[in-house]
Order: C-alpha cells, then sequence, then structure tokens
C-alpha cells in the first residue's frame, strides 16, 4: 500500500490451539408488528410501525399499492431488535398517495446477511371473535383524506312538533358513500 506494508496479516497458530467459530445462516424472524395507527387523514398524518424481531437487523418496509407496485420504500438506518419507522402517507417523491388500501413487505436482515420477510397477511390464531373461523389479518393501510359525502336519505327531512318541550326536531340521516377499492 501506500505506507509501504507488503504482507497480509495472518494470525499465527501454535500446535495444540482451539477455537470454535460460529456460521450463521439461519432467517431472522419478526416476533410483532404494532402500529400506532392503521388510518392516514386529515387528521392523522402520521404513523408508526414498530417492529420486534429475534435479533439485531436492518430493515426494510415497501409500501405496496393495490396492484402490488412498491409505492414507498422505508428503512432503518441501525441493527436493532426493536425499531419504529415512521410512514405519512407520502410516496418517494414526497407526493401524497392516492387514498387506497396499501401492504406492506417488511424485510430484516441480519448482521450475517441473513434475510427474513414478513408475510403479507398474518394468520389469526386465535379467531378474534368466538365461533370465528381461522383466517389471515393483512397487513394493511388505509389513507382518507377525502372529506366524506354526506347526503340525505329520506328525499325530504322529517319535521316533528314538540310543543309541550318548547322546540322542534328535523330528524334526517346521513351516510358515508365513499367506497375504497
Amino acid at each position: 500500500d501506500a505506507a509501504g506494508n507488503t504482507e497480509i496479516f495472518k494470525p499465527a497458530l501454535i500446535e495444540g490451539d482451539t477455537g470454535i467459530f460460529r456460521i450463521d445462516n439461519s432467517a431472522p424472524e419478526i416476533t410483532r408488528i404494532n402500529y400506532t395507527d392503521t388510518v392516514i387523514s386529515t387528521e392523522t398524518t402520521s404513523i408508526e410501525i414498530k417492529i420486534s424481531m429475534t435479533e439485531e437487523c436492518l430493515v426494510e418496509i415497501e409500501i405496496l399499492d393495490k396492484y402490488g407496485a412498491t409505492a414507498r420504500n422505508l428503512a432503518s438506518d441501525s441493527y436493532s431488535r426493536d425499531v419504529i419507522i415512521p410512514f405519512n402517507g407520502k410516496d418517494n417523491a414526497g407526493l401524497n398517495l392516492p387514498d387506497g388500501i396499501y401492504k406492506q413487505r417488511i424485510t430484516i436482515t441480519d448482521r450475517g446477511g441473513n434475510r427474513g420477510q414478513s408475510p403479507l397477511e398474518i394468520p389469526l390464531n386465535p379467531p378474534l371473535e368466538k365461533g370465528e373461523q381461522m383466517g389471515t389479518f393483512p397487513i394493511s393501510i388505509k389513507i382518507d383524506r377525502t372529506a366524506p359525502v354526506i347526503s340525505t336519505i329520506l328525499t325530504t327531512p322529517r319535521v316533528v312538533l314538540c310543543p309541550s318541550n318548547n322546540y322542534t326536531e328535523i330528524r334526517f340521516s346521513i351516510k358515508d358513500e365513499q367506497s375504497y377499492p
């Protein structure tokens, strides 16, 4: 090299020395995924994705749109067993993602380079409610920044006069007509 060193370091082994080399080729596992919220709206503008693993790992999260295309990449910047990654509902260019349901693909990599990945759906065990069938829970986030459309279900409001109580009631119903893919 530039300093004039010409040899590669070789440790000296002496007869009778023993040692153990451990080769790690097992994939790390995600033990828990938790969210501060699963809906990004005009009121909740950012959420945190909390991930716990069996060992210290780097974490990469792909936010996938309804077609399975990557809409956003998120990542941790250091190795840890417990990671919190914020998500603000924006794409890689910093623009708001359209309203809809987004799945996540979470990949973890340990210090040995072994990789593990979350399924796109988590088995429910036990079921959520008594008598409910075993099933899966999608790892998803809903983005809904659109105000609901409010319309009357009745063609005309129903006016109820209450002279003994000295007031008039106007009864009506509203519904959210927004639908999601």
